[in-house]
């Protein structure tokens, strides 16, 4: 019998056992045999056998699948460690690279590489920070700044980085209000309206503000050091404006910027923009620090040199003897800031005629830069090529040659070929040997200056009109009338605009100009030219220039009169 069949019989005879004993008159009535007991009871045992032995199954599967439980558990646990370890890794490797990418971009702004920075900056679009906001601004920020360098280009550039930081932080009213601005200064540049510094006050706060002033106060100092005035010169009016809104005019920092930027103009040839600029700044500084503090010399010394350049003698040579004197008091007669005070009093002597007052200067702060910095300095070389202007001046052109070739090669090895120093010794060479009738070298030099000074300078500059009038010069000398009519009248009309109708230089390309019309029959012309001419100059030279005494004798000798 099997196990079931067994079972089934027990189970029936237990069945039958309880219902007898329960009333054994109902047994015929349910149709059961009565059991033996033993078979009741050995069917019992077998039923509890088997409940046992199932029960002690099910036990072991159900501790099996504990067992198993466990396992998985712990598994489950290691594998959970695992993938908090791996988040963990790959937080890390995001905070790294995340500041590595914002440390590029920092680099890549540094270096105005704002395309390079962009790129960086939308690495980020899937994993936006508050420094990735403020990254965009940042870019945004400094890439208007540079406006008046680069245009409109810098206005759209920005543009793009603040529309960056809106598509990171799109509910910012801030960045709304930024957007709508350098929106408005791309139209008005697009209507040829510039946009003023005074609109990126309203666009910038104030600690950003002075960020950029001080960082276009840097980039306006290196330009001055590589002689580019004209980019210079807009990055310090910038400087100015911002240095006035944010400090007031009397701030020590405004009043550097401002003589910086007299500097500026002074070396381009804009002289009364120059002395519109310094002459305020001198007499604030007088006021608060006194005459004889150096920061007044300073400025002393630049408004000074730029009267030499007006022809305003008088009050230049006022200004830097007394300047001189007080330096001389102060740091000592081997000061380099004193020399170079003596140095500009000897260079207006040589410009007023004095060449006596002038030569005793220029030997003493020869033998000083000498001793004190090598024959190689710069300051040094600029002392010989003062000599060499000296003897210039006095039509001494063999003396003049030695100091102009000293100082042009040492300017050549020190300095390098692109730096406009060299071409001034260059043009005074070639000016040299127009006049000691050296013309071919001559020729060679000053179109070789002419060349590198546009090219350095630009074509509005008083140095590359200096040039073009040495060569028209040489030109007229050698008959080439059509060559020399050209150079003269682009460098007399250049210096008209730069430096005024009634200076001097301006005059003396306008007589000039005159004299070669004369030569080549436009006696009418020249006659124009020539009238009131005399008059003129006397509005700013004295009659013993040599200007003045140039015109006297031509005007004696014409047999046409003006």
């Amino acid at each position: 019998m099997d196990n079931l069949g067994f079972l089934n019989d027990a189970a029936d005879g237990l069945i039958l056992v309880l219902k007898n004993f329960k009333s054994a008159e109902l047994l015929p009535q349910i149709g059961y045999a009565v059991l033996p007991p033993s078979l009741v009871i050995a069917g019992l045992v077998k039923y509890r056998d088997l409940c046992r032995r199932g029960f002690r199954n099910a036990i072991d599967k159900l501790d099996e699948a504990q067992n198993k439980s466990d396992e998985l558990s712990k598994l489950l646990k290691e594998k959970k460690d695992q993938i908090t370890d791996l988040e963990l890794q790959v937080q890390t490797l995001t905070k790294q690279t995340s500041e590595a990418l914002l440390l590029r971009i920092k680099q890549e702004e540094a270096d105005n590489n704002f395309d390079v920075a962009l790129f960086h900056c939308r690495a980020f679009i899937d994993h936006i920070t508050p420094a990735v906001v403020e990254a965009f601004i940042r870019l945004a920020k400094k890439r208007a700044s540079q406006w008046q360098e680069d245009g409109e280009s810098a206005l759209r550039d920005s543009l793009t980085f603040i529309r960056g930081a809106l598509a990171c932080d799109p509910s910012s009213p801030r960045l709304d209000l930024q957007q709508a601005k350098l929106t408005n200064f791309i139209n008005r540049l697009e209507s040829g309206i510039e946009p003023e510094t005074s609109d990126f006050i309203n666009f910038l706060g104030r600690e950003d503000l002075e960020k950029l002033a001080d960082d276009l106060n840097a980039r306006a100092k290196v330009r001055f050091e590589t002689k580019e005035h004209d980019i210079g010169t807009v990055l310090q009016e910038q400087v100015v404006e911002l240095y006035l809104h944010l400090f007031g005019p009397e701030d020590p920092r405004t009043l550097s910027a401002r003589n910086n930027l007299g500097n500026f103009y002074c070396r381009q040839g804009r002289y009364n923009d120059a002395e519109l600029v310094l002459a305020p700044v001198l007499e604030i500084r007088k006021r608060l620090r006194g005459n004889d503090h150096p920061e007044t010399l300073s400025v002393s010394h630049s408004l000074g040199s730029t009267f030499i350049h007006q022809y305003r003698f008088d009050e230049a040579e006022a200004l830097l003897s007394q300047t001189l004197e007080m330096r001389n008091q102060i740091l000592g007669e081997s000061h380099p800031l004193t020399l170079s005070t003596t140095n500009s009093l000897a260079y207006l002597y040589n410009m007023n005629g004095k060449h006596s007052k002038a030569e005793p200067l220029m030997s003493k702060v020869l033998d000083q830069r000498r001793r004190i910095l090598g024959d190689d300095h710069p300051d040094t070389l600029t002392s010989f090529c003062n000599f060499g202007f000296y003897y210039n001046e006095q039509q001494r052109h063999e003396e003049a040659e030695p100091f102009i070739l000293k100082a042009m090669n040492g300017r050549i090895s020190t300095l390098g070929t692109e730096h406009p120093d060299v071409y001034t010794s260059i043009n005074n060479l070639g000016y040299a040997y127009s006049q000691m009738q050296r013309y071919e070298e001559a020729e060679s030099l000053l179109v070789k200056a002419l060349q590198a000074r546009r090219r350095l300078l630009g074509n509005e500059h008083p140095d590359t009109y200096d040039s073009m009038f040495n060569l028209g010069m040489l030109n007229q000398t050698l008959q080439r009338y059509k060559e020399a009519k050209s150079l003269i009248t682009e460098a007399f009309n250049g210096r008209e605009r730069l430096l005024g109708e009634n200076h001097p230089e301006t005059l003396h390309a306008k007589f000039s100009l005159a004299t070669l019309l004369a030569r080549t029959g436009e006696s009418q012309s020249s006659q124009q030219l020539l009238f009131g001419l005399r008059e003129a100059f006397l509005q700013t030279v004295t009659p013993s220039h040599k200007h003045v005494l140039m015109l006297d004798k031509y005007l004696k000798n014409s047999t046409t009169k003006p």
